[in-house]
């Protein structure tokens, strides 16, 4: 397996990507969407059929706008908290 000396921000999936394999970033796209969680999903995360949960789904396409990375992730409570701030809004 490879192993970066980086700590930090620097042993990020986006970091390396440009800085060990020369991939440039241009762009991405984070999306929540409330759903209702069944089947395996639930049983995965113990929590009951129909449960509301957030669907995150997050796109990185590099500067010729090809996809570079596709993930998603189903977040239930109680872990889940979204804090957005903003500074500098008149």
């Amino acid at each position: 397996p490879q192993h970066f000396k980086e700590r930090g921000h620097g042993q990020s999936l986006l970091y390396v990507l440009e800085h060990h394999f020369g991939i440039f970033l241009d762009k991405g796209e984070e999306t929540l969407t409330p759903v209702c969680i069944v089947g395996s999903d639930a049983r995965t995360l113990g929590i009951k059929d129909g449960a509301a949960v957030v669907l995150k789904a997050c796109l990185v396409q590099n500067v010729s706008g090809e996809a570079v990375l596709y993930e998603e992730a189903l977040w239930c409570a109680p872990q889940t908290q979204l804090v957005q701030r903003k500074a500098g809004v008149s």
